[in-house]
Formats: structure tokens, sequence, C-alpha cells
């Protein structure tokens, strides 16, 4: 499932619970930007599966079409296979490399990211002799995530960890270069991937990112 689909079936629900949700509510429910909002509703009614309505005319109201009800019953099941299939993959790549850490004598580590993904390496973590000193996540700092407070990327001088996680799948070089730039050292990060984690392949990846960092 990919983000569009994703995004598409939170818009449906939010309207079918509520027609008169305005953008910028929408907006924040789905953490992206009020025109990127306005462009996926806007595909959606070119779809047929809105309707905007404007009576009376100073409040607009979205209707859910009935192949807006027929594409979110579609979309709600390809979620939820999505879902087991994410949790299967993500609990075996966490697995490993907590196995991975625990060779290493690692005892304290932070994550890097809030989602999905970071809620299922907490629980597991609980199975492990390691501890949870810190969260870090730009985009939502100052947010709590189970009982601890999101930090921004400057707070990791403050925390102490032999291992910061980067607890998301997709594209986490961006992340890696905020952690290059904030003087994490390669040794203390562990990147986690769908397929395989290994500490080499999380060094290749900080030198791919330091590669695309350096001027030609």
């Amino acid at each position: 499932m990919d983000k569009e689909e994703r995004y598409t079936l939170e818009i449906l629900n939010r309207i079918e619970e509520n027609g008169r949700v305005t953008q910028p509510e929408i907006a924040k429910h789905l953490g992206i930007s009020i025109g990127l909002a306005n462009s996926f509703i806007k595909r959606i009614a070119h779809k047929g599966y809105i309707k905007l309505t404007t009576i009376p005319r100073d409040r607009a109201k979205y209707l859910i079409t009935p192949q807006g009800i027929a594409a979110k019953s579609r979309l709600t099941i390809k979620y939820l296979q999505y879902s087991l299939n994410f949790y299967k993959k993500a609990k075996d790549t966490i697995a490993r490399a907590y196995a991975l850490l625990e060779k290493e004598g690692v005892k304290h580590i932070v994550f890097y990211g809030v989602g999905e993904l970071a809620e299922i390496a907490f629980i597991l973590l609980q199975q492990h002799h390691m501890k949870l000193t810190g969260v870090i996540d730009d985009q939502k700092q100052g947010k709590m995530f189970l009982k601890h407070r999101v930090g921004a990327i400057e707070d990791i001088k403050s925390l102490s960890f032999e291992k910061i996680i980067v607890t998301v799948f997709d594209s986490p070089e961006k992340i890696i270069e905020k952690l290059i730039t904030a003087a994490v050292p390669e040794h203390k990060m562990l990147i986690l991937r769908e397929v395989s984690i290994t500490q080499n392949s999380a060094n290749a990846r900080v030198e791919q990112a330091k590669d695309e960092r350096t001027p030609v």
C-alpha cells in the first residue's frame, strides 16, 4: 500500500466521520502541509469519491459518494493486509537488531523517528535488557511518545546512549545526514531495514550519505 492510498483512506475516513472537516484539520491529522492536503482532496474529488457542497453558502461540506464508499472498503482491506505484513517484517527486523545490540553489550538506546515502527520497537524492547533513554523526531518535537517527550536533533547531545536506532524504513538518508551533522559517530548508528540488518549495512548507508554531502 503506497502513501497516496494511505492518505486517500485517511481522508475518506475523516470525511465520513465529519463532512465539515476543514483542509487544515485534515493536513494536521495527516502530518502534511495544507497545500499537499488540498492536492490529495482534489485528486479524490476528481476520481468521484467525494463531492463538495456549499449549503448554506457559508458552510462548505464534503460528501462521500457511493464510489467513495466502495473505494474506502477496498482500501481498508488493503490497509489491513499491509499492516499485518508490515508488523511481521518489522518484528523480524527489530528482533535481529536487538540480538545484534545485545551481543555488543549495548544497554542504552535512542530512537530516531516516531511512528508504527518505533511503537513495535518499543514493545519488543521490553523483552531485552536495554533501556530507551530518549526519542528524537524533528517533525514531532515536544509531543509525547509512550511517556517519552520527543526531542529535536540538538537534544542528542544531552542523551546517554550506545546506539541510536533509526526507526523508519522509508528513506532514512536525510536522518543519517542530520546525525552526521550532529557529530554522532558512525558506530553509534543502527538503521532498520525490511530485508536485513547488520552493522556493515548501516555503515554502508552512512558512507553513502557522506558521499552525497561531499561537493564534487
